[in-house]
This record gives structure tokens, C-alpha cells and sequence, in this order.
């Protein structure tokens, strides 16, 4: 039963909402109404949970409105054999409403906004998958009344927020087809609820119902022709108008544009709902449905025509005849689908088409006919016998035979019969009636439009062409002037469609630079297609298209556009991008996309695994699970995830690389210098990478006694490197993976001390049951998250790779392939075979755009895109000028790289002689790091970044010792009052660097105290004294600037202003007035009082340029140096271009 009741509500001292009575309701809610919607839905869905059909039935709308579209894109066509599947598929399902919303439309509808729990258990679970089903989904239903006034469900679909600022008024019909052409649904069913006529055309010809069909916008086609949303019913007869002459009827419908953009859901759907339409002719051209998309290229549209026929046309057809029917059909030209796929010589489409085509000659000619006796052409034209129009008519005939004859004569004939009609032609031209602009023959075409029309046969055919085309040129022929059939175009458009370059050139030596231009960007009237836009796709298509792709250069010379949008709102550029992912286009692309001259790289056939990044003082959208990865691997074949290789699991290299998208970072047992990595380095590392889906995965190359300790410190993989055998390969699995998970079922064990695992095993046994009990995906869920798999530098033992099957079946999820190492392709070639006959995603190290996608073509899908040392050495080049390390000279004022020396203090001897000292930056405790800066071949001087990094003072000295004799060390210290300046002298450091200094008195202490410990650790030897560095990045030292200065000068420190802190203590921008000038005044200060300044800035050259004695390069730094070396530019870019700090 369903009760009506109101409650009344109080609120309690403590602001709490108690029901302080309940009662009856007088006046029961409506059942249509917001208020009883919650009951609509939780109605509807235990009937679907009950397997209530009829229930379910009662509540809908009749199928033929029924619109509903689940989320992955599924469209429920039949209601019950839908509802059988859910029964065949599904046991004990549950649904459950977790929230809702509604919303009175302004048509009278009602809008909800569920989430829905739903729980459910397979019949038969597909493989690797777990046996129960268990999600949520954002829906939104359409309940509308029924003829008693009962809901009635007449819409659902995925949930898509809906931003009113985009709300189109009802009158303005170019703002809506905008939003058509921008793929915003919900504005336009917003837009049909508030009147808005979908049958209304705007200025250019189109209406909302023809875009949506042009654009393949098959949602809002169901939302006008099945749920019929708004106050307008469509007119599913309505055609495209031509704004030049609005008078004319196009016959153009929605499945004519439809089947032009290629789109098969819309174009199926416009012919369900109306298969009249299915031989329905365009004017202008005559073309079909299955026309358009052979005249097109469209693969799978033409197969899906015929594939579906039976379903589109009403019961009882005879498939067979329509079928035939179909291929009888032709083009004013006579010629039907399958001779167009021939023309344009598109061997995908014939293999479709042909099977299929058993039209007869006679049946083609006699539809033919037909169709020319409908035109007022040839002997039907209102001028016929006249002087003028006979001697167009001559000079067509001429032509139309001429091709014709040459065509099918035998090579020792043509010749002659070219001389025969060039000479009847020149004649025939001579005759002072004839104007070669005139529109005579069949189609009410220029005469050179027709010679141009066809391919040419043999090289005679081309030859007479030519000739022809150069005769009426004389004659003042204009390519430019348009025919009226059958597609209404110019020469010029005709010619490129069939590859005539030749003639396109002579066309293009009687038009003037700006005709022929704008003649290559004029769109036809038909379909809006340029005559790059016909290059471009007949390229794709052509089984020899070295012609076409010649076409485009020339025309791209000559000023053609790749941004015009056709019909179907494409551009030539689409049309490109298009044919790496289209049927019988795909081997031309990337020879299509090199000649349209884009500069930019071609499209991927993949996308790359991303998600949403943790920066600086950010948290992501939201937190990604660590199984994300492998999903991505397992159920992604167009995704490729990218990887990077760490020289070890440096904590700061997982912040830097977590930015950029990358998947997994592999390291090794070792570090470079041979040192094995801890579980507690491990650890670090996987700290820094929570909230992100990123995989630390590690190489093995033996079974580990850690590795178990290893793997529970935050390793999410295990690679094992050239295994001598599958029982080598099942030892490491057994370690990666949690084991089958016990029965929930089987009673727990006694915990005796008989049992073979003695007692603590025992109990930790018995415990697991339980926990299985109430956790049963768990073990499952964890394993998804890791990773096993091999890695081969040699190649594979025969064993190993005949039984990746089984290996598979136990974990190896991924086979890593080091082309370098192995080096022989055929031992390579044996890897990939078997890891793509087994199933397991291979991976590979690739950088360049080129050979990822060749390597994607391989089976590839989990990439190796940059190593850390060469990221490092890739930024360390983007300093120096030209990116020589090594080998050149130096430039004025450089400090040398060279060894510190043990007789003085290098840095101080330096800025005495007015030369550079670069330093970097080690923000993290890690020696490898810092060797790696120290030895870089750019930096004078490594400073240990006390001031943000996690040191301890044994920490700092161990790097200090690690690093002295490799370079000269720096520390920039938490702050002038750091207790540990003394022992950092004594250790040998050569300068130290107070950060954030509040004022002249904190400067003078600073000073000070290095003076005290440079006396006490060296005496009166100056010379190896520490170099003192005060850092002005506060308001306080800036207005202190004098005083800090003049003690700098006693002192001989060095002045660094620090730009990003400095901005924010001024609360002032870079680039604003007081920024700018307090900086100026620091710098200006320190220079005239010969205090050596230091700073940032992007290369050598510039801070050279800028006189400073100090610079930290921020490629110089840990961080900053991976970072650069990722994404190929310098940290201080993004800075420059963004100071929202």
C-alpha cells in the first residue's frame, strides 16, 4: 500500500528537525507531480528488480516514443527483448535510489535527477571478473502525464549538467543550430520545451532537424522524431534551402545530409522512421541515401544500409528486390553505388558493395532515362534549335563521343580518332553562334565542365581531354561558371574531383591569383564541399593517390583553406583527421595530412592515459584508485599509458612525474652506483604519489627475499628480467600476488600446534576466512592494482614463451622488450607474436610521435617515453648556448667547470674576479641526485636546500661530504638564525645562503655568526672562508636595503633578491610598478656599491647579460631539471606567464 500523510515538523534546542505529528492528507497529491516522483521511481525499479514486464510496461511510454539511451551509449530499441537480456544476464538484482531531484519543465514534463545503486550477481560471469556487480549511475528521467492524468516514463538518459547562462531563446534559431553543431543536447531539448520550432530555417538554409541529422547528432534526431520534446512536431519531409535561391526545392533531406556526414545511427534512424526515404533523390544530383554514402566513401554506412535493410523497410518486403532496387538507382551520370566506389577507386567499398549489386545493364539505363527526362536538357531545352543553343549542343556532342570513342579504342586507333575530334571540335568552336559559356547537353552544363567529367581511361583519353580543355579556354571559356547538374558546380571542382592537375594548372593560367583562390574555397551548393575538401577525401580513398596528393600541395600553394566547414559542419582538415580512423582511408592518412601542410603532428591513433594532477598546493578533482592503470591496459585498446624510468625511487621525482601523466615509473633493484633500494626509500616514494593512480614497478633479476617487504612498502609491480623459466616466472608471481582467496563456506581451522603452519598462521588463516566473509572482493581488488610481468634484454627462452598462456592465467600482465639490448629484430619479432597470442600488453621504450604509433600498431600499449637521466641531460643542454656541454668556449666573465680546489674557497675567488658561479639546487636528501647535478657539466656549485627540503642536520654534513669533492657545496639555510652555521663552516661548505630575512638586524646577525665560524675554522686564510649570501625576500629587507647592502660590502657577501617571495611580502605582481621598482632599487644598490648580486634567470647567457655573480639555474635543480627534460621547456616559463602566486 501507499500512504498520503503530512508530517509536521519542530526543531529541538539543538537544531535538530523532530516529526512533532503525523496525520492523514486530505487532498492526495496527484500521482503526476514532483512529489510523488520518488515513489514513481522506486516503483518502476522494484518491478525491474521483480521481473514485473507488465508492471514496467504500464509506466512506459508506447515504444514508438519510448526514448531511452543507457550510459554506454546503448539504445534500447525494444523494451522487452531488452528486459529479457537483464533477465538472462542478472540475478537478485537490486536497485536502490540514492538521491533525486526534480524539476517541472515548461512543456509539462518532469525532469529527475536519480542516482541509482544498483547490486546485482551474474548467471554466468564472464571471465577474470568477479561475480557480483556493484555501481552507481546519475540518470535523468522524463516523466510526462498520460492520457489519465498517471506518469508515465517517457525518456532516460545519462546525467549531463545543464549551465542556464547557455540557454537560447526560443526565437533564435541560429543560436540553437550552434549549439547543434556543438554537440550541447540539452540546450536544444531546453530549447524545444520553451517553443522553440524545430521546422524554422535560418539564413543559411538550415533548421534545427536537418543540422542535427548533418552534424550525426542522433540524440536529439530521437528527441525530435521519438520522444517528440516541445510543442512542435517535425517535419521529417523538410529539405535544405539554397540561400541563394530560396525558391528552389533541393529535395535534400535530413538522411541525405545524414548519410554525407557518414554517421550510421542517424542515418539507420531517419530511414526507420521513414523508409519512403530510403530511394528518396536529391534534386541536383539524383543520389540515394546508399549513393550518398559511396559517393562519399563511407564504409560501414553502406554496409550497415544493407546489413539492416530488413529492419528498415515495412514486414514482408521482398529484401531481395529492394536490394536490387537499390543498386538500380544511379546518378544523373548513370552510374550507381558500386561504380562509384570503382570511380574513385575505393577497393574497401567495392568489396561491401559488390556482392550485393545485381542490377542490370538495362534496368541501370532505363532508371536513367527516367531521371534525364525530368531535366529540361538537351532536346527538352526551351532555346532547342536555336543557332545559339545548336551550336553548344554540337560542341557537347563532340566532346561526350570523343572521350567516349577514345576510350574504348585499341592503342594504334586512338591516336587518329584524337586528331579526328580535336579537329571537329576546333571547327565546331569556330562557328560565331557558339558561346563556350552556354549550358546545353543533358545535365545543362558548360562545355568544359563536361570535358573535365570522368577518369581518364589511357593516356590518349587524357591527351584529347587536354586539347579539348585548351581549345575552349581560347574561346574565352570561364572554369568559374557553374553547371546546373548534377551537382551544380564549377571546372575547377569537377576537375579536382577526378585528379585532372594538369587542367586545374591551365585554369589556373587564365584566372588572376585572387579568382582561382577564391574559386578553391567556394563551397558547392549541394553538399558544401571545397574542391580541397573532394582532394582530400578522393586521396584517402584512391588506391594510387600520389595524384591527389599532388592536388593538394598545389592547391594549398595557391591559397585553399583547411578550415571551411561543409553540410555537415566538417572542414577539410576534419576530413583528414577523419581518415585515420575510416576503413579503406587509413593507409593514405598520414600521406593526406603530410600534403595539406598543416604544421602540426598528425593525429594518434590512441589517446595517452591522463588524470587529474597533484600540484603545488592542490588536491585532484578527485582521488584515483591505484587500479586505474590496469584497467586502462586491460579494457583500453585505443589508450596507451606512458612511463617513465627513474634512476631509483626518488621521493621529489614522484611529485615532478605524477604531474605529467605518467602511468608508472619502473626503477631497478639497484641504484645506479649499485646500492639496493630499501623498502623505506620505496616507501617515500609511494607517499608522495597518493590521490594518483602512478605505479612504482620494479625489476628483478632473481627471485627477492625482500621483495614481499619491497612490494608492502608501495611497490604496485614487479618486472622479472630475462627469466630462464616459467617455474622462474610462477616463483616471482607467487610473491606479487595475494593468494586465491580461502572459501567463505569452509569452516576456519583449528589453531593447534599440529597444523603444519604452526599457530600464528593458523590464526592469521582464520582470521582471513572471517574477514572474506564480509570483504570477499578484497584480495581481488588488491590484485587488480598490481602488476607482474617479465622484462627481456635478451632474447626469451622458447619455454617461456610457449607458455605465456598459462603465465597469464597466473598474473604476467605485461612483457616489457628492450629493443636496445636485444638489438636482433627476428628474437624481438618472437617476443611480440607470443605476448599478442597470449593476450599481455606489451611494453616498449619509444620516444618520438613516429614510433609510438608504429609501435602502437605492434600491440604496444604501455609506453616508456623518457628516461631520468636523459630528461636530466636534456635540460642541462637548455642552458648553455647552442646546448654544448662540452667542447666550446667560454664566454666572458664564466667561471670554468672544474673541481673544487682544497687551498681555497673557489665560489669567493670567483666573485672576487668577477666571474659567474651557476649552482643548483638538491631539494631532497638523495646522493645519486646530487652527484648526478654535481657532475652535470653546467653548475659551479650545488647548493642543499635546507630552507623547504625534509634535512636533518646529519643528513645535510652526509651530502656535504658526499658531494665536496666533486663541486663546491652550498646551503641555503631555514633562516638567519639557523643554529648550525658553524658546523656547516667547519664541513667545508663555500657559501650559505640566509633565506627570508626579516631586516637589517636579522642580516647583521647572520653576518656575523659566519664571520665567527670562519675565524674559528680557518683563522686569518680568507681565502677559504664561507661566503655569506643574504636573501632580500621580504618587505622588511627591502626597506632595509642600504644598511643590508653596506654590511654585505664589509662582510664581502652577496646580495640575492628573491623574486617569487618578495612579490608576495609586496603583495605586488610581477610587472607592477611597485614590484618592479623595489626590486630595481635592491639591484641598483647592491651594483653600485660593487656588491655581487645573485638571482634566476633561464640561461647562461642572460644572467651574464644581467651581471649577476650568483645564479641558481633552474634546470641546475632536482626537480626542476626532470621537469624540464618532461616537457622541454624551462620552470620559469610557466612563472613568467602566470604569477597568480
Amino acid at each position: 500500500m501507499t500512504a498520503d500523510i503530512i508530517w509536521d515538523l519542530a526543531r529541538t534546542a539543538d537544531g535538530r528537525w523532530v516529526i512533532s505529528s503525523q496525520r492523514g492528507n486530505p487532498e492526495p497529491t496527484p500521482a503526476f507531480s514532483i512529489e510523488r516522483t520518488r515513489q514513481f521511481a522506486v516503483s518502476y525499479l522494484d518491478h525491474l528488480d521483480r521481473r514485473n514486464l507488465d508492471g514496467m510496461l504500464d509506466v512506459l511510454a508506447p515504444q514508438s516514443e519510448l526514448n531511452i539511451a543507457l550510459n554506454q551509449g546503448l539504445i534500447i530499441e525494444d523494451f522487452p527483448q531488452w528486459f529479457k537480456m537483464i533477465d538472462e544476464t542478472f540475478i537478485n538484482s537490486k536497485h536502490r535510489v540514492q538521491g533525486l531531484v526534480a524539476l517541472e519543465n515548461a512543456d509539462g514534463t518532469i525532469d529527475s535527477h536519480l542516482r541509482i545503486h544498483f547490486t546485482a550477481g551474474w548467471r554466468n560471469p564472464p571471465p577474470d571478473t568477479d561475480g557480483a556487480i556493484d555501481f552507481s549511475v546519475n540518470r535523468i528521467w522524463t516523466i510526462r502525464p498520460d492520457e489519465n492524468g498517471k506518469p508515465q516514463l517517457v525518456s532516460q538518459r545519462p546525467f549531463v549538467p545543464f549551465d542556464l547562462r547557455k540557454r537560447v531563446d526560443p526565437l533564435d534559431v541560429i543560436g540553437v543550430l550552434r549549439a547543434v553543431r556543438q554537440g550541447d543536447t540539452e540546450v536544444v531539448r531546453d530549447w524545444l520545451r520553451h517553443g522553440g520550432n524545430p521546422n524554422d530555417y535560418a539564413t543559411d538554409g538550415f533548421n534545427l532537424f536537418l543540422t542535427a541529422a548533418a552534424t550525426g547528432n542522433a540524440d536529439i534526431l530521437r528527441m525530435l522524431l521519438i520522444e517528440g520534446v516541445g510543442c512542435h512536431k517535425v517535419d521529417p519531409n523538410c529539405s535544405l534551402k539554397d540561400p541563394e535561391h530560396p525558391e528552389y526545392v533541393t529535395d535534400d533531406l535530413a538522411v541525405h545530409l545524414a548519410a554525407q556526414h557518414g554517421d550510421v545511427q542517424s542515418t539507420l534512424l531517419l530511414l526507420s522512421q521513414n523508409p519512403e526515404h530510403l530511394h528518396a533523390c536529391m534534386e541536383v544530383n539524383k543520389h540515394t541515401p546508399l549513393l550518398q554514402a559511396a559517393f562519399y566513401g563511407h564504409v560501414e554506412l553502406a554496409r550497415s544500409i544493407l546489413d539492416k535493410l530488413a529492419s528498415i523497410v515495412p514486414p514482408g518486403t521482398d529484401i531481395a528486390e529492394e536490394t536490387r532496387r537499390l543498386f538500380t538507382e544511379t546518378t544523373l551520370r548513370g552510374i550507381n553505388a558500386t561504380e562509384l566506389a570503382h570511380q574513385f577507386h575505393n577497393q574497401a567499398l567495392v568489396d561491401v558493395l559488390e556482392p550485393f549489386d545485381t542490377a542490370t545493364v538495362e534496368a541501370k539505363q532505363a532508371y536513367t532515362r527516367a531521371l534525364l527526362e525530368s531535366i529540361a536538357g538537351g532536346p527538352r531545352h526551351p532555346e532547342a534549335g536555336t543557332p545559339a543553343q545548336e551550336a553548344s549542343e554540337t560542341v557537347m556532342r563532340i566532346i561526350a563521343s570523343g572521350l567516349a570513342e577514345v576510350a574504348s579504342l585499341d592503342a594504334p586507333d586512338r591516336s587518329p580518332a584524337v586528331k579526328r575530334f580535336v579537329s571537329e571540335l576546333q571547327e565546331a568552336t569556330e562557328n560565331p553562334n557558339f558561346d563556350p559559356n552556354r549550358l546545353a547537353g543533358e545535365l545543362l552544363q558548360t562545355p568544359i565542365i563536361a570535358a573535365v567529367t570522368g577518369n581518364n581511361a589511357n593516356e590518349d583519353v587524357a591527351r584529347l581531354r587536354s586539347e579539348c580543355v585548351e581549345i575552349l579556354l581560347q574561346k574565352g571559356a570561364d572554369p568559374d561558371k557553374e553547371e546546373q547538374y548534377p551537382i551544380a558546380v564549377d571546372a575547377i571542382i569537377r576537375a579536382a574531383v577526378f585528379n585532372h592537375l594538369d587542367i586545374l594548372k591551365k585554369f589556373e593560367a587564365v584566372m588572376t591569383p585572387e579568382a582561382i583562390k577564391y574559386a578553391l574555397n567556394h563551397k558547392a551548393a549541394v553538399n558544401g564541399l571545397t574542391a580541397l575538401h573532394d582532394s582530400v577525401l578522393r586521396a584517402a580513398t584512391s588506391r594510387s593517390p600520389a595524384g591527389y596528393l599532388a592536388q593538394i600541395r598545389w592547391a594549398r600553394s595557391l591559397g585553399a583553406k583547411v578550415d571551411i566547414p561543409d553540410h555537415t559542419n566538417r572542414t577539410q582538415r576534419d576530413f583528414a583527421v577523419a581518415a585515420f580512423r575510416t576503413d579503406g582511408q587509413k593507409n593514405n592518412a598520414a600521406a593526406v595530412w603530410e600534403a595539406l601542410q598543416l604544421n602540426s603532428p598528425p593525429p594518434r591513433p590512441y589517446t595517452v592515459f591522463s588524470y587529474e594532477n597533484l600540484t603545488f598546493l592542490t588536491i585532484p578533482e578527485r582521488v584515483a584508485d591505484k587500479g586505474t592503470v590496469w584497467r586502462t591496459l586491460a579494457g583500453s585498446g585505443d589508450v596507451i599509458v606512458k612511463n617513465i624510468e627513474l634512476d631509483g625511487p626518488n621521493a621529489l621525482s614522484a611529485e615532478v612525474v605524477q604531474n605529467h601523466s605518467f602511468g608508472t615509473a619502473i626503477i631497478n633493484r639497484t641504484w645506479p652506483d649499485g646500492r639496493p633500494v630499501s623498502a623505506q626509500e620505496v616507501q617515500l616514494f609511494a607517499a608522495q604519489t597518493r590521490g594518483t593512480p602512478l605505479l612504482p614497478i620494479m625489476r628483478f633479476t632473481k627471485s627477492d627475499p625482500y621483495i614481499k617487504q619491497i612490494l608492502g612498502a608501495g611497490l604496485f609491480g614487479a618486472l622479472l628480467v630475462d627469466p630462464e623459466s616459467a617455474d622462474a616466472v610462477k616463483a616471482l608471481l607467487r610473491d606479487v600476488y595475494f593468494p586465491e582467496r580461502p572459501n567463505a563456506g569452509v569452516a576456519p581451522k583449528a589453531s593447534t600446534a599440529e597444523h603444519p603452519l604452526g599457530k600464528r598462521a593458523v590464526g592469521a588463516d582464520n582470521l582471513a576466512q572471517r574477514t572474506f566473509v564480509d570483504y570477499a572482493k578484497m584480495m581481488d581488488t588488491l590484485n587488480d592494482m598490481f602488476i607482474g610481468g617479465l622484462s627481456f634484454r635478451k632474447p626469451a627462452q622458447p619455454e617461456v614463451l610457449q607458455t605465456l598462456p598459462a603465465l597469464k592465467e597466473l598474473g604476467v600482465k605485461l612483457i616489457e622488450v628492450d629493443h636496445a639490448s636485444i638489438q636482433d629484430s627476428e628474437a624481438i619479432a618472437a617476443i611480440e607474436r607470443a605476448a599478442r597470442a597470449a593476450g599481455i600488453v606489451l611494453s616498449g621504450r619509444f620516444s618520438t610521435d613516429e614510433q609510438i604509433a608504429h609501435a602502437f600498431e605492434r600491440g604496444y600499449r604501455h609506453i616508456t617515453t623518457i628516461t631520468e637521466d636523459e630528461a636530466h641531460r636534456a635540460s642541462w643542454r637548455n642552458w648553455v648556448p647552442g646546448g654544448n656541454i662540452a667542447g666550446r668556449d667560454l664566454l666572458p666573465r664564466e667561471m670554468p667547470i672544474r673541481r673544487p680546489s682544497q687551498d681555497f674557497n673557489d665560489v669567493r675567488r670567483a666573485l672576487a674576479d668577477n666571474e659567474l658561479v651557476v649552482f643548483g639546487a638538491l631539494t631532497t636528501p638523495d646522493t645519486i641526485n646530487a652527484l648526478q647535478l654535481a657532475n652535470s657539466g653546467i653548475l659551479n656549485a650545488v647548493a642543499i636546500e635546507r630552507e623547504h627540503g625534509t634535512w636533518s642536520t646529519e643528513e645535510t654534513v652526509r651530502h656535504i661530504q658526499a658531494m665536496r669533492d666533486h663541486t663546491n657545496v652550498i646551503v641555503r639555510l631555514c633562516s638567519a638564525l639557523d643554529p648550525d652555521v658553524a658546523t656547516l663552516v667547519r664541513e667545508g661548505v663555500n657559501a650559505l645562503i640566509a633565506t627570508a630575512v626579516l631586516d637589517a638586524n636579522e642580516a647583521r646577525h647572520f653576518l656575523n655568526e659566519v664571520k665567527k665560524a670562519n675565524v674559528e675554522t680557518y683563522g686569518d686564510d680568507r681565502a677559504k672562508w664561507t661566503v655569506p649570501v643574504i636573501m632580500m625576500e621580504t618587505e622588511g629587507a627591502a626597506n632595509d636595503t642600504d644598511e643590508i647592502v653596506a654590511m654585505l660590502k664589509e662582510h664581502e657577501g652577496v646580495c640575492h633578491p628573491g623574486p617569487l617571495d618578495l612579490s608576495a611580502s609586496l603583495g605586488a605582481a610581477w610587472g607592477t610598478e611597485k614590484y618592479e621598482s623595489t626590486l630595481s632599487k635592491i639591484e641598483t644598490t647592491a651594483k653600485t656599491a660593487g656588491v655581487p648580486l645573485a638571482g634566476v634567470l633561464s640561461t647562461l647567457e642572460a644572467s651574464l647579460n644581467h651581471g649577476f655573480g650568483m645564479v641558481l639555474a633552474p634546470m641546475g635543480m632536482d626537480g626542476g631539471a626532470l621537469n624540464t627534460g618532461i616537457v622541454g621547456t624551462n620552470p620559469l616559463e610557466s612563472l613568467q606567464s602566470d604569477n597568480t602566486a
